[in-house]
């Protein structure tokens, strides 16, 4: 019986190994290091659960129960990893170009897994969930009240990333901050300055503060610079003077037209204004 019991278990590295060449198939689709990881531990809990039945090993029940956990929820993390590669990364982005945000793929994983995990409790191993779950609400209530900052951000960017204001890589002004956008996640955006600064500003502060996008509808922006002229020029020959040198600016754009504007009469000069695309 020792000697079957040793033979079965070489069942486990075996099935390992097998998950492990059944993921090496699906290598065009991405990165499969995690696949490969969550499908060798998914192989090798199957073939021990296969080797531990029947075996008559000291807590022989005990053992298969916890093998059957480990089997299921490896197997529900290897499987959402084949979604994330196959539905959510080639699918839909590569082949539909639709971006789905990735908040709301993390999301999803985390609600599968839950389910998983509270079936496998209550299935697997008998666990009455009623009590578990009072419980769980009046932690679950404490819990919210001292990360209720941190939700208020997760929300709040889960709600960010569903209305796609902005993408990485836009220009922002976010209150008195103003950069590119270089990361979205969970709890903060990133802002990277003109002076090469990281700026993390809350998603929450981000929900409720004015939001400028220099990139929408297009990247073409117009700039301002005001100019004081002495009062012996007269305004009019001041503006064609800077109608020709804008002119001669290939950076400068043709449409919408260059306006040069007088704004006031100071002191000292005669204070001038002219906008370009």
């Amino acid at each position: 019986m020792d000697l079957q019991f040793f033979e079965r278990l070489l069942l486990a590295p075996l099935f390992g190994l097998a998950a492990a060449a059944l993921v090496g198939v699906l290598r065009g689709f991405g990165s499969l290091r995690r696949l490969r990881v969550w499908a060798v531990i998914t192989g090798f809990s199957a073939g021990a659960y296969l080797a531990v039945r029947g075996s008559g090993i000291p807590f022989e029940g005990a053992a298969l129960q916890g093998l059957s956990a480990v089997m299921l929820l490896a197997s529900a993390a290897a499987l959402l990893r084949l979604v994330d590669l196959v539905f959510w990364d080639w699918f839909l982005s590569k082949r539909r170009h639709v971006t789905v945000p990735r908040l709301a793929v993390d999301l999803f994983k985390l609600l599968t897994l839950v389910g998983v995990a509270i079936t496998v409790l209550k299935y697997n191993f008998g666990m009455e969930l009623s009590g578990l779950l009072v419980t769980s609400t009046v932690v679950s209530a404490v819990i919210g009240l001292a990360i209720q900052d941190m939700l208020a951000n997760v929300a709040a960017g889960l709600g960010v990333q569903l209305e796609r204001p902005f993408n990485v890589g836009d220009w922002l002004l976010i209150g008195s901050h103003e950069g590119v956008v270089t990361q979205l996640n969970w709890r903060t955006l990133t802002l990277l300055t003109r002076d090469r600064h990281e700026i993390l500003v809350p998603n929450s502060t981000v929900a409720k503060t004015e939001v400028v996008n220099f990139c929408r509808p297009s990247t073409l922006q117009r700039a301002h610079a005001y100019i004081g002229v002495a009062y012996k020029h007269p305004p009019g020959i001041v503006k064609a003077a800077l109608a020709r040198a804008t002119d001669s600016c290939p950076e400068v754009a043709t449409n919408p037209p260059v306006e040069i504007l007088v704004r006031s009469f100071q002191d000292s000069a005669i204070s001038t204004t002219y906008a370009s695309g």
